[in-house]
Parts: structure tokens; C-alpha cells; sequence
């Protein structure tokens, strides 16, 4: 397939919401990059916001140091973490994305991603509780980490959706990461069908 020719949409009026395995990827790279500026974004705040109450003479500088220092960790730690979860999620992610592709209802998907969110904050929190004392509810970077996934997951489904279903009205150009060697395989066999 030429690189210069727009690559077909996966979608057809038997299956709106198909997919590709890019698309997959892309999702799954959305939600994590959200899941992350969300859960650095709170972990800072909560972290000024109990530097303030703790040690107000300590000034601004340390505060922010130890802001900073605390958000480097965490974006570390919770990065490599959050990837190895994210690459367990893909599969599941995967099995609802194609047990909802005849399905065009947008809030149908939104409320199913929502509900793997809410899978992935519960686990989340409960992970962290086991890292940091307090219990599980009692327990605030669990829900800023908890809250994160939940928000994270189907925003990245969403902003995926949107992007795909634009590329297929011609408002954007689709996207190819990689050869996609099934697709062209696929193509091949399709023309040399057609031909007989």
C-alpha cells in the first residue's frame, strides 16, 4: 500500500466503532499520558497544600524543592508502574473495543471505558495502600491515583474515537505508525479475489 494514498477506515455500517491496532496503541498511550499529568498535577497540589499546613516557615523554596522532588519520584515510580499496567490493560481493552464495535453509541462505549476506569482506580488504590500506611480510604494519594485512572481511561478511549472518526469524514489524515503488514496482506488477497 502506498504511503501517499489515505489508508482505508476500519469502520463499516456492519461495525461503526472498529478499530485498528494503532488506534489500540493510541488510546492506550492517550490514557496513560492523561492518567499522568493528572495523578503528578495531584499528588503536587495535595503536596503544597500539606507543606503549607505542616511547616509554614519553612518558605517557598523548600516547598517547592520537595514539591518537586515528590513529583519527580512519583512521575518515576508511577510512570514505570503505570506502563507495566497499561500494557496488562491493552488486552482487555482490546476484548471490549471489539465486543463493542457494532455498537454506535458513543455514551454506550464512554460508560463501559468508565467502568474499566473505576476497575483500574480500585486496583490502583488499593496497590498504593499497600505502599503508603492509612488503609485504603482512608488513604489520599490512593485517591488521587484512583481518581486519576478513573478520568484517565475513558478520556483516552474518547479523545482516541474522536481522532479516528474525524480521519474517517476526511477532516484529518489517518495515521499509519508502523507497516501494518496484516492490512496489506489482507488488500492483496481482496484484489487478487476480486480479479477471478
Amino acid at each position: 500500500m502506498s504511503e501517499d494514498r489515505p489508508l482505508p477506515s476500519p469502520r463499516t455500517a456492519e461495525e461503526p466503532m472498529a478499530f485498528t491496532r494503532d488506534e489500540l496503541a493510541r488510546g492506550a498511550f492517550s490514557a496513560w499520558g492523561i492518567f499522568m499529568g493528572l495523578m503528578l498535577g495531584g499528588l503536587i497540589i495535595m503536596f503544597i497544600g500539606s507543606g503549607f499546613q505542616s511547616a509554614p516557615t519553612s518558605g517557598w523554596g523548600s516547598l517547592i524543592g520537595t514539591a518537586l522532588g515528590i513529583g519527580l519520584f512519583a512521575g518515576i515510580i508511577g510512570g514505570v508502574i503505570s506502563l507495566l499496567a497499561m500494557a496488562l490493560g491493552m488486552p482487555v481493552a482490546w476484548l471490549l473495543g471489539r465486543a463493542l464495535r457494532r455498537v454506535a453509541a458513543l455514551g454506550i462505549h464512554l460508560l463501559v471505558y468508565s467502568a474499566f476506569g473505576i476497575v483500574i482506580g480500585a486496583a490502583a488504590m488499593w496497590a498504593v495502600s499497600l505502599l503508603f500506611p492509612g488503609g485504603v480510604i482512608e488513604n489520599s494519594v490512593g485517591w488521587i491515583v484512583a481518581g486519576s485512572a478513573f478520568v484517565a481511561v475513558p478520556a483516552g478511549w474518547w479523545l482516541t474515537a474522536r481522532s479516528a472518526l474525524r480521519e474517517d469524514r476526511g477532516w484529518a489524515r489517518r495515521r499509519r505508525s508502523a507497516a501494518d503488514r496484516d492490512a496489506e496482506f489482507e488488500d492483496a488477497a481482496v484484489s487478487r479475489t476480486d480479479e477471478l
